[in-house]
């Protein structure tokens, strides 16, 4: 189950925050180098190209969103690794492309 849901149109650029800070509180900053974020589509293959070059600050992991075919469903897991403890934690969050979307409001 996701922790979350965002919506995006196959043009958008849209950029998603993890803040790691409530997942790994024995830490002030998480790893640049070994916190990764791995995608995968609705068949459960790797997608390198959803997202674009992370960016850390402190606890926080922001996660450029691009691309995407209409449709597609992506599961996003954001793996962020404490400095202090090097205790790893993960946050998976659904991203769903649609170019239109139908139904009642």
């Amino acid at each position: 189950m996701a922790d979350d849901v965002v919506y995006k149109n196959t043009l958008d650029t849209k950029d998603y925050t993890v803040d790691f800070t409530a997942l790994l509180v024995d830490d002030t900053t998480i790893h640049t180098t070994n916190s990764v974020v791995v995608v995968t589509n609705s068949a459960g293959t790797v997608i390198t190209t959803v997202n674009g070059t992370l960016v850390f600050s402190g606890m926080t992991m922001k996660i450029p969103l691009t691309a995407g075919v209409d449709g597609e469903d992506y599961k996003i897991i954001a793996k962020g690794i404490g400095v202090t403890t090097s205790k790893p934690r993960t946050f998976v969050l659904e991203l769903r492309v649609r170019d239109s979307l139908s139904g009642a409001v």
